[in-house]
């Protein structure tokens, strides 16, 4: 049985989550992202960029992070959005969808140890090697594995990147060369501009207007922290 990984869940860093698009229901896909922007070398620098993701989709009205899982660059697995929330990182295809975020950007590929967390997730996200608060209902060895840029249906889509091999592949041990050698687009994405209902953003590429418009206002939910859970949760709160 492969090592965990370093595990940090959000209540070690602070994150307080609001339920605003209900919850996420089986966990039947896992989407694999990137963040177009800088790599997170070390799990210090995962925790920053998880909490950067954090108050970002905060002020888009998502209630927090929209990804469930981040991964940096040293095999860290960062635990964002509790599996118990839908996500908000592909719109029209959150419910029952796993978010993973790769910090990095087009042209960068995955770390060996970034591939051996997202594989040792996908073996057991569902058991007890996971906190409670992050951990799946379904076995996700069964799951359907995407890139982001497979829902969108605009070859402009960049997303994940050269992260996409990795995300696909899954478990197994070579990443096939239709997977590995993707074309990566390059374009800014065909996208309508983000449009804003009630207290919610959309910005079509994570969240889109139906799921915008059925949200509920960020002023009728409370912001809660994740379930304790003493055998994880570590004092990582000035992490960054």
């Amino acid at each position: 049985m492969a090592d965990a990984p370093r595990i940090i869940t959000a209540r070690s860093i602070g994150l307080a989550f609001q339920n605003l698009f209900g919850e996420l229901g089986p966990e039947d896909h896992v989407t694999g992202h990137y963040s177009a922007g800088a790599r997170a070398a070390t799990f210090h620098e995962g925790v920053a960029s998880a909490k950067s993701f954090h108050e970002f989709h905060k002020g888009k009205g998502w209630g927090g992070v929209g990804y469930h899982f981040v991964i940096a660059d040293d095999g860290a697995l960062i635990c964002a959005r509790p599996t118990i929330l839908k996500g908000a990182h592909t719109g029209l295809h959150n419910t029952s969808n796993l978010g993973v975020n790769c910090p990095g950007t087009t042209g960068e590929r995955p770390t060996p140890q970034q591939r051996a967390t997202y594989q040792w997730l996908l073996a057991n996200a569902h058991t007890e090697r996971m906190p409670k608060a992050h951990r799946t209902d379904v076995d996700l060895r069964r799951a359907r594995l995407h890139g982001h840029r497979d829902w969108s249906g605009h070859e402009s889509n960049p997303c994940p990147g050269r992260f996409y091999g990795m995300y696909k592949a899954g478990l197994s041990r070579d990443v096939p060369r239709e997977f590995e050698e993707v074309e990566v687009p390059t374009g800014s994405g065909q996208y309508s501009e983000a449009s804003k209902h009630g207290t919610t953003e959309a910005d079509h590429r994570h969240v889109a207007p139906e799921e915008a418009e059925a949200a509920k206002n960020t002023d009728e939910v409370a912001e809660e922290l994740p379930e304790e859970d003493p055998e994880f949760d570590e004092d990582l709160e000035g992490a960054g």
